[in-house]
């Protein structure tokens, strides 16, 4: 086959002929890939689901740091502002959406 002097026709026949290749290759390693995690999926069922554990933290003196929100909030008041630090609690870290989304697909699997 000449490419130089090819029809239109021919063109398409063989620009058809090597997307149907690529597709099939496509589709093959789409089978790769499905069989791999069908054989990492048999392994891991031998082992026991991880456990989610909570850190733990001491309890560290915290007056400085204490003293310093303190003192900026009293700052931002006045100076008569009658600003009083009753209660510093530490707020949990809550997860963002992308990790409490990762931790429920780690479940499901």
């Amino acid at each position: 086959m000449d490419f130089h002097n090819m029809s239109f026709p021919e063109g398409l026949l063989i620009s058809a002929f090597c997307m149907l290749i690529v597709f099939v290759v496509l589709v093959c390693i789409s089978y790769l890939v499905d069989i791999t995690a069908f054989f990492t999926r048999m392994k891991k069922k031998s082992v026991t689901e991880p456990v989610l554990m909570e850190e733990t933290f001491e309890e560290v003196d915290d007056t400085r740091t204490l003293a310093i929100i303190a003192a900026a909030i009293a700052s931002m008041g006045g100076e008569r502002s009658g600003f009083v630090v009753r209660k510093v609690e530490k707020k949990k870290a809550t997860l963002s959406g992308w990790e409490a989304e990762s931790l429920r697909n780690s479940k499901r699997r």
